[in-house]
């Protein structure tokens, strides 16, 4: 396979929230794309996680 086909196929694999910001960042070769989708998950999960801990302390404050 190709280098793009690769990246296509890994793209394909991703959740919606973060294919597009993915794809659009245009990844050169696989390990961009990997380290993008990573960086995004990551984030996301830290995003994630702080909304719950502020549900907790809302909840803990009443």
């Amino acid at each position: 396979k190709s280098e793009s086909a690769k990246i296509k196929a890994y793209i394909l694999g991703l959740s919606d929230s973060i294919k597009g910001e993915v794809t659009s960042s245009r990844p050169a070769n696989l390990k961009e794309a990997v380290c993008m989708a990573y960086k995004l998950m990551e984030q996301k999960s830290q995003a994630r996680d702080e909304k719950i801990l502020e549900g907790k302390k809302r909840k803990w404050e009443q």
